[in-house]
C-alpha cells in the first residue's frame, strides 16, 4: 500500500510540474521573464522532489508508473490551461477572391483593424486581409469572416508583439 501511495504522490507532483512547465514556456515565448522565472522556480522544486523519490525507489514499479503517468497528464493539463488562458496575440490572414472589401468591412464594423493587400494566387488576383487580435478573439474573427466569405482561405499565426497600429480595445465586463 505504501508503494502505491508513493507512486500516486509522484504522479501528482509530476502532473503539477509538467503543467507549470507548459505555462512557463508560454510566458518565455511571450517575453514575460518575471512570471516565467517564478513558475520555473516552483516547477523545478516540485521536479526535484518527484525525481528524488523515484531515484530512491528505482525498483518500485509504482513510482516509475506514477512518474510517467504524471508526465502525460501534466502535459495534457498544461495544454488545457494554455488554451483557457489564450494569452497573447494572433495574426489572422484571410485570402479572399471575391469579397475582400466586405470581409475587411465587417471586421472594421466590429472594431478590428484590417489591412487589405493586393496579391496573386495560382488562379489569378486575390486580396489578403490581415488583422491582429487577441488570441481569445480568433474564433469571433473566424465567425465574422465566414459570414461574408465561407470559402476564404485563412491562416492564423501567433504574434509575439506589435508596435503601433490598431488593436480592438478590451471591453470592460
Amino acid at each position: 500500500m505504501e508503494a502505491v501511495l508513493g507512486g500516486l504522490m509522484v504522479f501528482c507532483m509530476r502532473a503539477c510540474d509538467m503543467s507549470l512547465g507548459t505555462v512557463r514556456m508560454i510566458f518565455i515565448i511571450q517575453g514575460r521573464r518575471l512570471f516565467a522565472s517564478i513558475i520555473g522556480f516552483v516547477e523545478v522544486t516540485i521536479f526535484v522532489l518527484a525525481i528524488s523519490k523515484v531515484i530512491h525507489s528505482l525498483t518500485d514499479v509504482w513510482h516509475i508508473l506514477g512518474y510517467a503517468g504524471g508526465f502525460a497528464l501534466g502535459t495534457y493539463i498544461g495544454m488545457f490551461i494554455e488554451g483557457k488562458l489564450s494569452m497573447g496575440f494572433s495574426l489572422v490572414r484571410v485570402v479572399s477572391r471575391y469579397t475582400p472589401e466586405d470581409v475587411a468591412g465587417i471586421l472594421w464594423q466590429h472594431g478590428y483593424g484590417a489591412t487589405i493587400i493586393d496579391a496573386r494566387g495560382k488562379d489569378g488576383p486575390v486580396k489578403l486581409i490581415h488583422t491582429l487580435c487577441r488570441r481569445r478573439e480568433v474564433k469571433k474573427i473566424l465567425t465574422l469572416v465566414n459570414i461574408i466569405d465561407p470559402k476564404a482561405f485563412i491562416t492564423i499565426q501567433d504574434a509575439r508583439s506589435s508596435i503601433h497600429g490598431y488593436l480592438n480595445p478590451v471591453k470592460k465586463r
